[in-house]
């Protein structure tokens, strides 16, 4: 198993602000491909909606108890809830 470092509350701020980022970016994402250019804005939504996903496992896995280790490892490999 790798070194994992340990993760104060700094570290665990800038983590933090980096995944809103992210979806604050992929909520974004969306509206800036045309509605008239279908597979391309159903492949960004598509791509934008499992950002979200993946951001609210880092939200929940630093910041709160609210996601088990098992309900973050299904969203991961997309077992049982679906694909996103």
């Amino acid at each position: 198993m790798p070194n994992v470092p340990q993760i104060d509350e700094v570290r665990t701020n800038l983590l933090l602000d980096a995944v809103f980022e992210i979806d604050k970016l992929a909520r974004v994402l969306p509206g800036m491909v045309p509605l008239d250019e279908c597979q391309a804005y159903y492949a960004v939504r598509g791509i934008a909606g499992r950002m979200l996903r993946l951001t609210h496992v880092l939200m929940s896995g630093l910041d709160e108890d609210e996601i088990s280790n098992q309900e973050m490892k299904e969203i991961l490999h997309f077992v049982g809830s679906g694909q996103g």
